[in-house]
């Protein structure tokens, strides 16, 4: 269905020239990894997120702030985490993937700037309609690979949903992060937290 794959001869967008600087993310990088204040992140949001419907100029500000905590996101969280917004009608567009590095990749490139069809992430939809978190396991197709799927709904200052933002891995990877000790547990959580507020 290529519900999680692109072509692997499209050109993989990386870069590390964006420095990290928030300080919460430096804070838990530590705990984590011993991450110091020169870390660097890779920060190429699809430049079309300006363009979603409904989202005003402090939206996508909140979005970029959002953005630049994802690569430890997913790092920690040992998942592929992807930033969603509404594209056009019953499309949605990835404005930004952080890839992990703490492990392989569920997608054969960066599906930064995919557009996907609402068939494809019902969970992300029903975060960005009724703002509903959620959890899913699934199938890629292409690998036969179980996927575990979370989904949060991130909201602007007015409390209005404007994304969401899915967390995906596999399912031997995600049973190992549920046995972990439930302070690491917690942390991750925590993390996600901060990462839909823009933290």
């Amino acid at each position: 269905s290529g519900a999680a794959l692109r072509n692997e001869n499209e050109p993989q967008k990386t870069g590390n020239d964006a420095i990290c600087k928030q300080p919460q993310a430096h804070a838990v990088g530590c705990l984590f990894f011993g991450l110091n204040q020169h870390s660097r992140c890779t920060i190429i949001m699809d430049a079309r997120i300006e363009k979603c419907p409904n989202l005003t100029e402090r939206d996508v500000a909140l979005l970029h702030r959002v953005e630049q905590g994802l690569l430890l996101t997913a790092d920690v969280s040992r998942a592929d985490v992807l930033l969603f917004c509404r594209w056009h009608t019953e499309q949605l567009l990835v404005g930004f993937h952080a890839i992990p590095h703490s492990i392989s990749s569920i997608y054969v490139s960066d599906a930064t700037g995919r557009p996907y069809a609402d068939k494809d992430h019902p969970l992300v939809v029903r975060a960005l309609v009724s703002d509903r978190p959620g959890t899913r396991a699934r199938q890629v197709l292409s690998s036969g690979a179980p996927v575990i799927q979370q989904v949060y709904p991130i909201r602007n200052a007015a409390n209005r949903v404007i994304a969401a933002l899915l967390v995906e891995t596999n399912l031997i990877e995600s049973e190992r992060q549920r046995r972990r000790h439930r302070t690491f547990r917690r942390a991750v959580n925590w993390l996600h937290g901060m990462a839909i507020r823009g933290e």
